[in-house]
């Protein structure tokens, strides 16, 4: 009975995992849209993404995750069913892909742009203004797909986990393990890859700070209080976030590292 409760409850949390990346994969093309639509002015088309090796894995991983996925067609069972899934798991990995890869073309942008501003005492206030503007319809443009990106690959963390520690009881053979071994940087290197590159962004748009207090300085009495202003605002201004829930930072890897843990104890304990 306890055998086929394991089996029971290791096929609903399986069809859960695939579930929750089915609705990202769903909606990530209007998630990006929407990012897109609202970081225009950081795009550029010929701008190569930042931290281009963790792409460049991302990319191998996915080619093995879909390799596993297509390896069942070769064996003669050419079922209606089994192709749909494939497909659906080539448009989950490559859409995954292009996510990534414009958040980093974006940010990337971004950064290029506050790496080669040009001050002038008549135009520091209004770079300053305009960069903070940016700066809020970037993390504005990618909230949405942020909260799922870590909603999503948080919760199929804590499966992926549970579902390992449920084979290695029972033993398993060198494909599950290579499965386990993709799926989970899978799901893993989005986050890194989004809070380099978030925490990046912000570190570059606080260094017009030195700037503006320099301009500050030299300003007649009039326009101090906008530079002071302008100021307070951008030392106040936090780091990208998924629409406001949380921030996208290096701490809330170890927030996600501690989600994992505690629900996988718990899915591993009742199960």
């Amino acid at each position: 009975m306890r055998m086929r409760n394991n089996t029971k409850t290791r096929d609903v949390i399986n069809s859960a995992v695939f579930f929750v990346y089915e609705i990202l994969s769903v909606t990530m093309s209007f998630l990006l849209g929407y990012s897109k639509e609202n970081a225009t002015e950081c795009y550029k088309g010929s701008q190569t993404p930042g931290k281009p090796l963790i792409l460049v894995v991302f990319f191998l991983v996915c080619l093995g995750f879909v390799g596993l996925t297509v390896e069942p067609l070769f064996e003669g069972r050419l079922k209606i069913i089994l192709i749909l899934w494939t497909v659906i798991q080539v448009c989950l990995t490559s859409k995954s892909l292009v996510g990534l890869v414009l958040f980093g073309t974006v940010v990337t942008g971004f950064i290029s742009k506050m790496e080669n501003l040009e001050f002038n005492p008549e135009n520091t206030l209004m770079i300053g203004q305009k960069r903070l503007e940016m700066f809020r319809k970037l993390k504005t443009g990618f909230g949405p797909y942020l909260f799922a990106l870590f909603s999503v690959h948080t919760l199929a963390l804590v499966a992926i986990v549970f579902l390992a520690v449920d084979f290695l009881k029972e033993g398993v053979d060198t494909q599950v393990l290579i499965g386990f071994t993709l799926i989970t940087f899978f799901t893993g290197l989005p986050l890194l890859y989004t809070v380099l590159l978030a925490k990046s962004a912000h570190s570059k748009f606080q260094n017009i700070l030195p700037v503006l207090r320099t301009a500050c300085r030299m300003e007649t009495t009039e326009v101090k209080m906008d530079y002071l202003l302008l100021i307070l605002e951008i030392q106040q201004e936090e780091t990208f976030s998924g629409c406001e829930f949380f921030l996208i930072e290096k701490s809330t890897l170890l927030s996600v590292l501690g989600t994992i843990v505690t629900y996988s104890v718990v899915l591993i304990t009742s199960a």
